[in-house]
């Protein structure tokens, strides 16, 4: 969970994968919440264009939240690649951060050669699809801990 005080939301992000039957895929997921009761994509959000509008009013500060109502934050066609996402925002840098496990497409099996990613992005948007994953989220491939563990501490800003 993130809390984006520009917006004044939170944002919950998660794995999901698609390991049903053989299938393929895995996504990470984004529901967004004004309240903490509420969880969903906001009425601001633009399915079209994917991007979420800052809302300038308490009518412009609700949620869908039924069953299906979340954002696919990036998509992948490998069902494994994007395990246990940790995801933190920098504002002594002003960015999100993504960590998550590859283990490429075949799960939490000890013995192979899984490793840390991480992608950042300028504003953590929901509009992180696979296409712009490398661009609007930088990819950096770091080592291979497991679990990452990972937290922000302001001792170590730079």
């Amino acid at each position: 969970m993130v809390y984006n005080a520009e917006y004044d939301a939170m944002m919950a992000y998660w794995n999901w994968a698609d390991d049903q039957g053989g299938g393929v895929g895995a996504e990470v997921r984004l529901r967004i919440s004004y309240d903490g009761v509420h969880w969903g994509v906001p009425v601001t959000y633009d399915e079209m264009t994917r991007v979420w509008s800052k809302p300038t009013s308490d009518a412009e500060r609700q949620v869908a939240d039924g069953e299906d109502d979340f954002i696919t934050a990036i998509a992948s066609p490998d069902r494994y690649d994007m395990l246990s996402p940790t995801i933190v925002y920098d504002d002594f840098r002003d960015v999100f951060i993504l960590w998550a496990n590859n283990t490429g497409d075949v799960g939490y099996q000890n013995g192979q050669a899984n490793f840390v990613e991480m992608r950042y992005s300028d504003d953590g948007s929901p509009g992180m699809s696979q296409s712009a994953s490398t661009a609007s989220w930088g990819l950096t491939r770091m080592g291979s801990s497991w679990p990452p563990g990972i937290r922000m501490s302001s001792m170590f800003q730079i």
